[in-house]
């Protein structure tokens, strides 16, 4: 179906595309409510008929009115109406920040007994620097968490330094580690104070909005009212009292993994979750026909790559061409040999001068 706005008096045109609507209105409005309500939660389906409105208005002002040409009213519909869900839904967030009392997203927290008074300008300021504040805590707690992380892995890799390099670490990466350790040592605390400090901002903040706001305002969990309603079970991750993991691993600092909604892990059990995850997902014929392991090479095979550098026989021979003799990579050679590779080299390269600086040696 093409739809063109025609051309002449401005008054017909208009016309025209008052009857164009009307039709389209009859004919797709029934399906494009249906399309919305079927997406929507079950408690708001009775704003479908709404959003099916705004659509149809947004259609009428975007298409109709330029005269634009429209191929498939029905999927354009549907393609509108998905964006003006997708909005409506990115707006129902706004829950989780109850304390835009004026904002009509937040009528469910009013239905559920979090009234408020819309005439209260006391009560309206300090909604707003609560607002403020659990913005700046939130900040804060990122920032917090990345300093831990941080920490946490500064603290593993010179705890093992093949976890950072398998090779080992030199010992200027060594001395730059630990000195990083400690600048991110002494961040972390001055980032755990700072969000202490906000969030004991917040908690008063939500005294004295409980106290302006009476008996219309009850909130004892300090968090908004849709965090409220999940309830910190005893014995699980958010229980600030829980010393020890399921497994008998202690939470202490070293050991717990901070997210973002307040809940502890313990970093044990989840380094051990992402192993056995990282070995159920490798490819059984990589495991069995990849490239040898550095830690299978044996001494034997080892020593013959040692003899063969050593040789000026083998000086012909690049590095890459005597490690594929001996059955490994450069790469594991160089791994394994360290150094000792060009020293060996070295020792070749004397020999074999020496042997054109002495006929007598060659001849013999």
């Amino acid at each position: 179906m093409t739809l063109l706005a025609e051309d002449g008096d401005t008054d017909a045109a208009r016309g025209d595309v008052d009857q164009q609507f009307t039709e389209l209105y009859a004919e797709y409005w029934p399906r494009i409510r249906r399309y919305i309500a079927s997406r929507m939660d079950r408690g708001q389906a009775h704003l479908a008929e709404d959003l099916a409105q705004e659509v149809f208005i947004d259609f009428w002002r975007d298409y109709l009115l330029p005269g634009k040409e429209v191929f498939g009213p029905f999927a354009l519909l549907c393609g509108m109406a998905k964006f003006r869900l997708l909005t409506h839904l990115s707006k129902k967030k706004n829950n989780e920040k109850a304390l835009d009392f004026a904002d009509p997203i937040n009528a469910p927290i009013v239905a559920t007994g979090h009234a408020y008074a819309h005439e209260s300008p006391e009560l309206s300021l300090s909604s707003r620097a609560l607002e403020a504040a659990m913005e700046q805590m939130a900040t804060a707690s990122q920032t917090w968490r990345d300093a831990n992380k941080k920490w946490h892995r500064l603290r593993t890799q010179l705890a093992n330094e093949s976890s950072a390099n398998k090779g080992g670490l030199t010992a200027a990466t060594r001395q730059r580690m630990t000195q990083e350790l400690e600048a991110v040592d002494t961040g972390e605390v001055a980032a755990l104070r700072d969000f202490r400090l906000i969030c004991q901002q917040v908690g008063q903040l939500r005294a004295e909005v409980e106290a302006v706001g009476g008996g219309n305002w009850s909130s004892s969990s300090g968090m908004p009212a849709s965090a409220g309603t999940r309830p910190c079970l005893a014995g699980s991750r958010s229980d600030p009292t829980v010393t020890h993991c399921p497994k008998g691993h202690p939470l202490d600092r070293a050991n717990t993994y901070f997210h973002s909604d307040g809940d502890r892990e313990c970093r044990s059990c989840k380094s051990s979750r992402t192993a056995i995850s990282q070995a159920g997902r490798r490819s059984p014929v990589r495991a069995t026909g990849g490239r040898s392991l550095t830690d299978t090479i044996p001494a034997e095979v080892l020593q013959q790559a040692r003899d063969m550098l050593a040789d000026p026989g083998y000086l012909h021979l690049p590095i890459t061409q005597i490690a594929k003799q001996c059955g490994m990579a450069q790469s594991t050679l160089n791994l394994r040999l360290g150094s000792d590779v060009a020293s060996l080299r070295r020792v070749a390269r004397e020999k074999r001068l020496a042997q054109t600086e002495s006929p007598a040696l060659v001849s013999a």
